[in-house]
């Protein structure tokens, strides 16, 4: 009688290019981790980021063509929102993210926008999460990864559509990384993905390029077509003609990449446009960060390549190009350096047998969680109270709803509040948020695809010497709308231009008029701007000068103050000083610097505080106020000993006081 061998079970093998690393960690595993509540708390953060208030230029002509198009019941083919280029056309490849924003704010308001663009970043954190747990990775080093991930690309978190790219990313690659580490046929959900994505937001391609460098590395790799990811990959091209435009529509990403050439006007123009080592002022940290793990995961791909797979270095090359040619794609590089980044460490982490040596460290082991988790609590408590985001300025602000500080809301409630009606010429940044409040046609707005290069070079011309005067003569407009802290050579020209005469100005926007109206600038109407911010109309004598010496909290102090007192500061109140100077209004002017500096003495910000010194020490000189002059200038060289004309002017202005003494 033959001995019956015992019964071999079957084994589903599942495809896996990284053999000696199980994979898959589930959510038992994650939940009984004890980095669970540090995690969690990373999720809280990642939520906090995201609670800003809406400030984005943008977000006005996507609000105006959202409604429109329900309005309209239709897809807008020639431009309806200006008077200047309403022949272009209009290939409105992002009207479903407008649709979605236009909806979610009629039923809650601006607050609406902002709790939606904060869960739409969270799905991105989850499924960068998701990822990291496919491929095995240990809890510590996802709450590693998604962290590093977090801290470089919160600076782009806004109510913009490519928030849409970076989950139609993030997606495809789950799709296809189930697929190659675990052989799950369900590509079926490409075309699906690419379909939505299309009419989301115009980067879509990038979906097509990340099926297509798996689909050669699967075929490096096997040395063979694989006919069932073939097919699905056709059919995600064909995806692409579903679209209000369909084959103008599918081919519109190619007309975004002319933007990332050289001699595009639009990239040598628009500073998101232009390479993110061109752009540093204010963003010095995030810039350095982005070069870190640039660095780090184009190391460490090379120093793990064994256990990379080719497609990681096709995407990863791809998406540093795009990161590198314009600064608003640095957080698509982010998202897959950061993975890359993570999973090497995990791999030499196991590799080296690592564990075992951090377990032996129990202390270490023991305690690490709850000082990761009071880390990420004082960060959140630094987000709310803004003292996070003080070095960006007024741009970044927690909290829900509108950023009226960035946005041009009060001077639409201006106009439409006394009916004002004229044709428009306005700035650029402005134009998007005038077409949404005021339901008029504007001169320019903020859809570079819509304006074209020709116009906008034209309009471009207008911070030349004479070039508004140039623009006024060809389109003979009434009102001209433009934000007085960044536009401040049309200031200088339309002061040359004596028909033209504000109407109304506020911190950061004007109206100017050449029609017969009274509310021109004057001394009341600046000082009714100051009773409005409760400013000290009083300070004189002693008085400027105790403002003027006033000591700073210690470093230290400042610091620890961000953590329970909210940080407000902004320049508007150094915006209204440097719009009177402009005008020769010299003791408005005056006021409103020392006013600027009484507001701000906790919330020192050195580039805000140069320029005030500068121009408040000009004042003075012009007015004989020497000693007042002289502690401006001072003031100036300890944020900056290196500035050789003020240094003169120190000189000149002692030499003067002590022939007088």
């Amino acid at each position: 009688m033959k001995k019956q061998k015992p019964e071999s079970k079957s084994v589903t093998k599942k495809t896996n290019f990284t053999n000696q690393i199980p994979l898959s960690i589930g959510w038992d595993e994650l939940i009984a981790s004890r980095w669970n509540i540090p995690l969690i708390l990373l999720f809280l953060l990642v939520f906090i980021f995201s609670i800003r208030l809406v400030s984005s230029f943008d977000i006005g002509f996507h609000l105006a063509s959202g409604r429109w198009i329900l309005e309209n019941f239709s897809f807008p083919s020639k431009d309806v929102f200006t008077y200047t280029v309403n022949n272009n056309d209009y290939i409105d490849i992002q009207w479903l993210f407008q649709v979605i924003n236009y909806l979610v704010y009629s039923l809650f308001s601006y607050e609406g926008l902002t709790f939606l663009n904060a869960f739409l970043i969270v799905i991105v954190f989850y499924l960068l999460l998701k990822r990291l747990m496919l491929y095995g990775v240990q809890p510590s080093f996802c709450l590693f990864g998604l962290f590093m991930t977090l801290v470089a690309m919160q600076v782009r978190i806004s109510n913009r559509p490519e928030v849409f790219t970076w989950i139609g990313i993030l997606l495809i690659l789950l799709i296809l990384d189930n697929y190659y580490l675990k052989g799950e046929k369900n590509l079926y959900f490409l075309p699906l993905i690419i379909m939505f994505w299309i009419n989301l937001h115009g980067l879509f391609v990038i979906g097509l390029f990340i099926t297509a460098a798996y689909f050669i590395s699967i075929w490096y790799k096997q040395k063979g077509l694989d006919k069932y990811f073939l097919k699905w990959l056709g059919i995600s091209a064909v995806a692409t003609l579903i679209n209000p435009y369909f084959i103008e529509g599918a081919m519109f990403p190619f007309y975004l990449f002319s933007r990332l050439q050289s001699s595009n006007i639009f990239k040598n123009s628009i500073s998101e446009l232009q390479s993110p080592f061109e752009i540093t002022e204010n963003l010095q940290f995030e810039i350095y960060l982005y070069a870190t793990i640039a660095i780090l995961s184009f190391g460490l791909i090379i120093f793990t390549f064994k256990r990379r797979s080719l497609h990681e270095f096709i995407i990863l090359v791809g998406f540093f190009y795009l990161s590198i040619s314009a600064y608003r794609n640095i957080p698509i590089f982010i998202i897959y350096g950061g993975y890359i980044i993570t999973i090497s460490f995990f791999d030499i982490y196991r590799k080296k047998n690592f564990e075992k040596i951090f377990d032996s460290k129990k202390l270490v082991s023991k305690y690490s969680p709850y000082f990761v988790s009071l880390v990420f609590v004082l960060i959140g408590m630094r987000i709310i109270t803004n003292a996070y985001y003080l070095s960006y300025g007024s741009g970044i602000s927690f909290g829900a709803g509108l950023n009226k500080n960035s946005l041009p809301e009060d001077v639409s409630e201006f106009i439409l509040k006394n009916n004002i009606k004229g044709k428009l010429l306005n700035q650029l940044d402005a134009g998007g948020w005038l077409m949404w409040r005021l339901k008029e046609p504007v001169f320019i707005d903020g859809r570079l695809e819509v304006m074209k290069e020709d116009f906008f070079s034209e309009y471009n011309k207008s911070f030349k010497i004479n070039g508004l005067n140039q623009l006024i003569g060809e389109y003979k407009p009434e009102l001209l709308i433009f934000n007085h802290a960044t536009a401040y050579v049309w200031t200088d020209q339309l002061n040359k231009l004596f028909e033209w005469k504000p109407i109304y100005f506020d911190e950061n926007f004007v109206v100017y008029s050449n029609r017969n109206l009274d509310n021109y600038i004057s001394s009341d109407i600046f000082a009714k701007v100051m009773l409005n911010n409760n400013l000290d109309t009083s300070i004189s004598g002693n008085g400027i000068n105790e403002v003027l010496n006033f000591k700073e909290r210690p470093g230290i102090d400042n610091w620890l103050r961000g953590f329970y007192e909210k940080q407000d500061h902004n320049p508007g109140l150094l915006n209204l000083a440097n719009f009177a100077l402009q005008n020769n209004l010299l003791k408005e002017a005056e006021i409103l610097y020392l006013n600027y500096f009484f507001k701000t003495q906790n919330e020192f910000e050195i580039n805000y505080h140069k320029d005030a010194y500068i121009n408040l020490g000009e004042i003075y000189l012009a007015n004989i106020n020497l000693n007042s002059a002289l502690i401006c200038f001072e003031n100036y060289l300890n944020l900056d000993s290196d500035d050789n004309l003020i240094i003169q002017k120190v000189r000149d202005i002692k030499s003067r006081l002590n022939k007088k003494n």
